[in-house]
């Protein structure tokens, strides 16, 4: 895995809705408390980051 420090380094996206901003807010927060992100290998994805893609978009 390459890290470019842009948008392609995202593991997924969460779109939430609502009558209200505040409403839409709360589907938000509701639903980043449901997500978990797993890496294996934890130390090769963190030098690769210190070494690739270095400046970012």
């Amino acid at each position: 895995m390459r890290v470019t420090h842009s948008f392609q380094d995202r593991l997924g996206c969460v779109v939430a809705t609502g009558a209200s901003g505040e409403e839409a807010e709360r589907h938000a927060l509701d639903a980043a408390r449901l997500i978990r992100i797993e890496l294996e290998n934890q130390t090769a994805t963190h030098e690769a980051s210190e070494t690739e893609g270095v400046g970012g978009r």
